[in-house]
C-alpha cells in the first residue's frame, strides 16, 4: 500500500493499493487485449461527451411533462432528491452523475425533480434483486452472522452461470425454433387484417419494409466506417471526400421511409431479454470462466489447440454468430415486429391520411413494447427462468382486449379462420387463463434447450408437419 498524502496539509488521506503485472494476471484474471482495451477506451469517450448532453436533454423534456400535466394528476408525481422520503428514489439521486444533478437544480426551482411514479423505472433503470444480497441484509439487520465471502462469491457466481444458461435457452427457442418465428408473423398479420390492412398490402409493404431496413443498416455502417476512418487518420487526403460521402447518406437517410420510426426508437432489439452478437456457448463459457483466470487460461489453450477447420465446422453447426443461418435467422426474429409496425405506419398516413404521430401511437400499441422494462421481481424470476417469455404474455392481454374491444366481429372472424380451418397459431392462443400462464412458468427443458446441438435438430424444419 501506498500512503496517498494531501497536497495542502501534508495528512495522509488514503492508501493505495499496487502490485506487480504478473500478479494481475495470475491472481486477478487481467486480460489486456489490445482490441479490447481500445473498443472500452474509444467507447468511454463517446460517452464522457454525450452523456451529459443527452441527460441535459432528458431533464428538460421531463420539466416539460411534469409542466403540462402535474394538475391534472398531481398524485402520479415522485420527488428524486437526497431528501425523498422513499429510499429508492433517494438512492436514485445519490446515482446521478454530477453534471445532472446541476442540471436538476438549475431546471427546477427548488431543485428537486419530480417524474410521474411510472416512468421512474423507465428513465433511471433498477438494480437487478441479488439473493445473495438480500440473505446478507436481512441477515445482518437481525443482528446474525453473513455469509462468509467465499460463499457469497460461490453464490453470486454460480447465480451468473445459471442466469447465462438460462439466457441461452431463451435465445435458442426465440431465434432457432420456426414455430416461434411462424407463430409471430401470423399474429402480426391476423393484427394488420383486424386494423383493416388488407392482405395484398401487407404482403406488399413488408416485403419493401426488409428492403428498406436492409438499406437503411448498411447505410449506417458504411457511415460509421467513414467516420472511423477520419477519426483514425484525421490529414489523410480522403478527408473532403469522406466528409462529403457522409453528408449524402445522411441525406439518404432521412429520405428513407423507415428513418421516423428508427428515430422514434421503434427498431427494438431482439425479443425478450435476447442479446444479440454473442451466442450461447461464449455466454455460458464466460460465466464459468468467471469463477477462476486459471479456468479461462486453460479454456483457451484448449480452444487454440482446435484446428481452424474443425471450428468453422463446429460454427456452422451450431450456428454460431458470424454464420450466413445465424444472421438470417437472428436478422427474421428481429425484422419480424418491425416490419408489421412499418406496414400499419404506411397504412395509417398514406390510406387513411392520418398524421405521423397518430400513427405511430397507433403501430405502438398494436404490437408488444419489449423495451419497456419490467418489474425488479418479474425480471429476476425470468433471468432464473421461473417465469419465461413474461413481457410478451402479460402486455400481449392488453393487445387482445383492445383488438376485441375495437373490431369484435373482424377479431372473431379472424381468429376462427386461423384455428378452425389453416390451424396456425394466433394471438388468441396467449389468452390469460391457467394453460396458457402454465406454460410461461418455466415449463421448459432449460438444459435441454441451452445446449441442444442446435443445427442437428434443425433438420425438421424441412418437414412442415413438425412446425406446429
Amino acid at each position: 500500500m501506498i500512503p496517498i498524502v494531501s497536497p495542502n496539509t501534508g495528512d495522509v488521506t488514503d492508501f493505495r493499493y499496487v502490485m506487480a503485472e504478473n500478479t494481475k494476471e495470475e491472481i486477478l484474471g487481467k486480460r489486456d487485449y489490445a482490441d479490447k482495451v481500445l473498443g472500452k477506451m474509444y467507447g468511454s469517450l463517446i460517452d464522457k461527451q454525450q452523456s451529459p448532453i443527452n441527460n441535459t436533454k432528458v431533464m428538460e423534456l421531463l420539466k416539460d411533462s411534469y409542466d403540462n400535466n402535474v394538475l391534472s394528476d398531481p398524485e402520479r408525481y415522485v420527488e428524486i432528491s437526497n431528501d425523498s422520503d422513499n429510499a429508492e428514489y433517494k438512492e436514485i439521486w445519490r446515482l446521478l452523475p454530477d453534471s445532472a444533478k446541476e442540471d436538476i437544480k438549475r431546471i427546477w426551482p427548488d431543485g428537486k425533480m419530480y417524474i410521474r411514479d411510472d416512468l421512474v423505472r423507465l428513465v433511471f433503470g433498477f438494480r437487478k434483486i441479488s439473493v445473495t444480497d438480500k440473505l446478507n441484509g436481512w441477515l445482518e439487520k437481525n443482528k446474525y452472522t453473513p455469509l462468509h465471502r467465499y460463499m457469497s462469491n460461490t453464490m453470486k457466481i454460480s447465480g451468473h452461470i445459471w442466469q447465462a444458461i438460462v439466457q441461452t435457452a431463451k435465445q435458442n427457442i426465440v431465434i432457432f425454433t420456426p414455430k416461434v418465428l411462424i407463430s409471430n408473423v401470423m399474429s402480426n398479420q391476423l393484427l394488420l387484417n383486424m386494423k383493416g390492412v388488407p392482405i395484398a398490402y401487407a404482403a406488399k409493404t413488408q416485403f419493401k419494409a426488409v428492403k428498406w431496413t436492409n438499406e437503411y443498416m448498411d447505410a449506417l455502417t458504411k457511415k460509421s466506417d467513414l467516420e472511423q476512418e477520419n477519426l483514425a487518420y484525421p490529414n489523410n487526403a480522403n478527408y473532403k471526400r469522406n466528409e462529403l460521402k457522409m453528408a449524402r447518406i445522411d441525406k439518404d437517410l432521412e429520405a428513407s421511409p423507415i428513418h421516423y420510426l428508427v428515430q422514434k426508437g421503434v427498431f427494438q432489439n431482439l425479443m425478450e431479454d435476447i442479446r444479440g452478437g454473442e451466442d450461447g456457448a461464449n455466454k455460458i463459457a464466460a460465466a464459468v470462466a468467471g469463477l477462476s483466470p486459471t479456468l479461462e487460461a486453460m479454456g483457451n489453450a484448449g480452444a487454440n489447440m482446435i484446428p481452424a477447420p474443425v471450428k468453422s465446422a463446429y460454427n456452422q453447426l451450431t450456428i454460431a454468430p458470424g454464420t450466413n443461418l445465424n444472421r438470417i435467422l437472428t436478422h427474421a426474429t428481429q425484422y419480424s415486429d418491425f416490419v408489421s409496425r412499418v406496414t400499419l405506419f404506411m397504412y395509417e398516413t398514406e390510406v387513411k391520411g392520418k398524421s405521423e404521430l397518430a400513427s405511430f401511437r397507433e403501430a405502438m400499441d398494436t404490437f408488444v413494447n419489449y423495451d419497456i422494462p419490467t418489474s425488479a421481481g418479474l425480471q429476476y424470476a425470468n433471468d432464473m427462468g421461473m417465469l419465461m417469455f413474461t413481457k410478451f404474455f402479460f402486455r400481449i392481454q392488453r393487445i387482445i382486449a383492445k383488438t376485441f374491444k375495437d373490431a369484435p366481429a373482424t377479431a372473431m372472424m379472424g381468429f376462427g379462420a386461423q384455428s378452425f380451418i389453416l390451424e396456425l397459431p394466433d394471438i388468441s392462443d396467449s389468452m390469460i387463463g391457467v394453460g396458457t400462464f402454465m406454460s410461461h412458468t418455466g415449463d421448459v427443458d432449460i438444459i435441454g434447450d441451452a445446449f441442444q446441438f442446435t443445427a442437428l435438430n434443425q433438420f425438421t424444419w424441412f418437414t412442415p408437419w413438425n412446425w406446429f
